[in-house]
């Protein structure tokens, strides 16, 4: 079975309100688990999560409980990073893009990953990741918070290279604001 569509089939059962109930529950928390264990996995299942069409579990402010397991056993630095992201790429495309329809699915799949940041709130690690690339994509690196050295050069490193405008990183520091 392909990894794609494993992914599609986890989220799918993930969505559905009478799985979130049933025994099946716990052995999807433990697929979700093992997928979790890998950056690679972890990429892939938000692939798919994110980008799912229709009214999606992914909608809801609380993320399901299968995912919220494979979350806490997941590497948080990878997790953290990933997870931003998933919101600073659908952000920076949508000033590139022309058709409205992409930018809105853009913007709906950049809400849809400030839900799991929401999520993982407590986590430093997602905090140290939203003020580093809040302050990168901001140019206020000087004023660099304690502790933030690595990270800020990170996400200056992957803003570099991806030769985002200053639109771009206006928009994504709009986008971290109420994250931070």
């Amino acid at each position: 079975m392909s990894i794609l569509k494993s992914n599609q089939e986890i989220v799918s059962k993930a969505q559905d309100k009478s799985f979130l109930e049933s025994e099946e529950e716990q052995m999807i928390s433990e697929l979700m688990c093992a997928q979790f264990s890998h950056p690679d996995g972890i990429r892939g299942f938000f692939t798919t999560y994110l980008t799912g069409e229709g009214d999606a579990l992914a909608d809801m402010e609380d993320v399901p409980k299968p995912l919220r397991d494979a979350m806490k056993q997941a590497n948080l630095e990878d997790l953290a990073s990933l997870a931003c992201m998933n919101v600073i790429v659908p952000i920076a495309s949508m000033s590139k893009l022309s058709d409205s329809t992409l930018v809105a699915n853009a913007a709906h799949t950049a809400e849809r990953a400030k839900h799991i940041l929401r999520n993982m709130r407590g986590s430093v690690n997602v905090i140290r990741n939203c003020a580093a690339i809040y302050i990168v994509a901001m140019g206020i690196g000087d004023k660099n918070p304690e502790g933030h050295n690595e990270l800020i050069l990170f996400w200056n490193d992957l803003f570099a290279a991806s030769n985002f405008t200053d639109k771009q990183k206006e928009d994504i520091a709009s986008a971290f604001t109420d994250l931070l």
